[in-house]
């Protein structure tokens, strides 16, 4: 049980990571990121990497505990 309450308790988002990974994209594809721009969002960047890192680990222990759980019958199934 205390798998699905970590999982109704987790907040749902992307990984910080990705959405700073697109907007770079973006703005790669629009040719309006420079040197300048990266060295700027260089703070940016780090958090957010810093912040990917932490929902990776958290999405990895989630894992972890399934993998190790005992299956259950659901109480969903139909027996013919």
């Amino acid at each position: 049980m205390r798998i699905i309450q970590e999982f109704n308790q987790a907040e749902e988002e992307i990984n910080p990571a990705l959405k700073l990974t697109w907007q770079l994209k973006d703005l790669e594809r629009q040719n309006q990121l420079e040197l300048a721009d990266l060295l700027h969002l260089q703070p940016q960047l780090e958090e957010a990497i810093k912040q990917g890192e932490n929902l990776v680990s958290q999405t990895n222990k989630i894992l972890q505990q399934l993998q190790q759980a005992q299956p259950i019958p659901s109480p969903f199934s139909l027996f013919i």
